[in-house]
């Protein structure tokens, strides 16, 4: 018992540092347990991925698929030029009135 006593004494501080190890090994084993690996998270990662694009596939239209789109711009586009013929004409008149 005298030896034990001894080991302890001279080298308690060894003693101390090797439990303290032991239960952090321990203690962080346990809490790893319950995490889900790293394939597991990347399964489901790609799951969630995969039904996103599905998603945003059902939510696409294509531009040429709109109903009454390409009438619309045309319209739009002749008014555009309608606009700007009047605006060359008015400054045609101001150049004129000035000269």
């Amino acid at each position: 018992m005298k030896i034990f006593k001894d080991i302890i004494n001279k080298h308690w501080e060894l003693i101390i540092i090797i439990i303290m190890i032991i239960f952090n090994v321990g203690y962080t084993i346990s809490k790893i347990e319950d995490k889900p690996s790293r394939m597991e998270v990347k399964e489901e990662i790609k799951i969630a991925l995969e039904e996103q694009k599905k998603e945003l596939k059902e939510m696409y239209i294509r531009i040429d698929q709109v109903p009454g789109l390409k009438e619309k711009m045309e319209s739009l586009e002749n008014k555009i030029d309608d606009f700007m013929k009047r605006l060359d004409k008015m400054e045609n008149k101001l150049i004129y009135k000035i000269n």
